[in-house]
C-alpha cells in the first residue's frame, strides 16, 4: 500500500497533465491558426482592393481624353467609383444583420417567456 500511493500520484499529475494539453493548449494552438489564417486573409484582400483600386483609376484615366483636367476628373470619378463600390459592399454585408439590443432587453423577453 505504500508503494501504491506514490505511483497512483504520480499516475494523477500526469492524467492531470495530459487533460490541461488536451482542454488548454491544443484548442489555443487551433485558434492560433485559424487567427493567424484569417490576418493573413484580410491582408490579402486589402493588397487585393489597393491593387483593384489603382487599376480602376488607371483605366478611368486612360479612357478619358488627354490633358491635366481630364486627368484631375479621372481621378475624381475614380473615387467616387470607388466610394460607391465600398458603400455598396457595407450594404450588401449588413444586409442580414439584427440588432440584438441591449441585455436588459433580452432578459426582460426571457421572463416574458417564461411567465407564458
Amino acid at each position: 500500500m505504500a508503494q501504491e500511493l506514490p505511483e497512483l500520484i504520480s499516475e494523477s499529475l500526469d492524467i492531470s497533465k495530459q487533460y490541461l494539453r488536451q482542454e488548454t493548449v491544443e484548442p489555443a494552438k487551433r485558434l492560433g491558426k485559424a487567427a493567424g489564417l484569417g490576418f493573413a486573409a484580410a491582408f490579402l484582400f486589402g493588397m487585393a482592393a489597393l491593387l483593384g483600386s489603382i487599376a480602376v483609376n488607371r483605366w478611368i484615366i486612360r479612357a478619358l481624353p488627354d490633358g491635366r483636367a481630364w486627368s484631375g476628373l479621372g481621378y475624381v470619378i475614380s473615387a467616387v467609383v470607388l466610394v460607391a463600390l465600398a458603400g455598396a459592399i457595407i450594404a450588401l454585408g449588413r444586409g442580414g444583420y439584427e440588432d440584438p439590443g441591449t441585455v436588459k432587453d433580452a432578459v426582460s423577453e426571457l421572463a416574458e417567456s417564461v411567465r407564458e
